[in-house]
């Protein structure tokens, strides 16, 4: 199937309508995001350093638990190779 520009130049009208309908979606969604992050409960600066911190430390922990980890199997694997 062929499709042919329209010679009283329908095909901009149709551009012309999606592109406004396309500018209705994105002011449509910035209106509604704003609406939603009025609902939120933000965290107080208390709780957020205090979450901060927990995820620092944990990872931090899973950090070393993985080190010495592959330094265990390392120093396991070279005692089997070693032999």
């Amino acid at each position: 199937m062929v499709c042919k520009r329209p010679p009283d130049g329908g095909f901009k009208i149709e551009k012309t309508a999606f592109m406004a309908n396309f500018a209705k979606k994105v002011v449509s969604y910035f209106i509604e995001s704003k609406q939603e992050l009025a609902k939120v409960t933000w965290p107080n600066r208390k709780d957020t350093t205090r979450y901060t911190l927990m995820v620092i430390g944990i990872s931090l922990g899973v950090g070393v638990f993985f080190f010495v980890l592959d330094w265990l199997f390392n120093q396991g694997l070279s005692a089997i190779i070693n032999l």
